[in-house]
């Protein structure tokens, strides 16, 4: 497959890295791509909430997807952004290490995600590109948890 099947026809999807794990999400779902702005702490707010932002008089809870996804940490880039998305409930910043593309991908280009017990909930399908492998990650599963409406 070309790099031109997959950036023409097909549902355009945000392509996000987490360390050197590459992971896409619809580009609907996406409002805004920012720069890493100063987040605010929560006081005992859950371990995967980094705190919140002022975004144009909106506060947005900024979750850190490394956290729920158990990825391995690290130490903040000059390329971190915040990817603001939307589901139906919420709209929140995901923590991303950096964007890397916007793609087209049809459904049948995609093969069913090998992931850990702990993701297999957010990641159903992935996606091989240029000799990696970029996993779609449902954002319903993630976002629609009780558990934010707290911080939302």
């Amino acid at each position: 497959m070309s790099t031109s099947d997959l950036t023409g026809e097909g549902p355009r999807h945000v392509v996000f890295s987490l360390g050197e794990e590459l992971f896409a999400v619809p580009i609907g779902t996406v409002q805004e791509v920012l720069p890493m702005p100063t987040v605010t702490p929560v006081p005992q707010a859950p371990h995967w909430l980094l705190g919140v932002i002022n975004r144009r008089g909106n506060i947005l809870g900024v979750v850190d997807v490394r956290r729920v996804l158990s990825c391995a940490s690290r130490v903040p880039g000059p390329k971190e952004r915040l990817l603001v998305v939307t589901t139906e409930r919420f709209t929140l910043a995901l923590q991303v290490d950096s964007v890397e593309e916007i793609v087209g991908v049809h459904f049948d280009e995609t093969i069913p995600a090998e992931t850990s017990h702990a993701r297999k909930s957010f990641i159903e399908r992935a996606y091989l590109r240029g000799g990696r492998l970029i996993s779609m990650l449902e954002l319903e599963p993630i976002l629609n948890r009780d558990e934010f409406l707290v911080f939302t």
